[in-house]
């Protein structure tokens, strides 16, 4: 974990919330801010500096991700 670059910890956050927002054959899309509250409870995997930022400004609208369920 400590050897993985500061941009490899964004990247690994973006590339997952992209996901779980996404239509995918094998699992519902969710909800943007609960899937950013999933990435930040897992500790193991994701770096809190990067992923509790997410969260948060998703929980202060501060960003908007659109409703991807509406784009089939």
């Amino acid at each position: 974990g400590d050897n993985i670059s500061k941009i490899g910890r964004i990247a690994a956050i973006a590339d997952s919330f992209a996901a779980m927002i996404s239509k995918r054959p094998y699992a519902q899309i969710k909800d943007p801010l609960a899937a950013a509250q999933e990435l930040a409870n897992d500790t193991k995997r994701y770096d809190t500096r990067y992923t509790a930022p997410l969260r948060n400004a998703l929980l202060l609208k501060e960003i908007a991700i659109p409703d991807l369920e509406q784009k089939k």
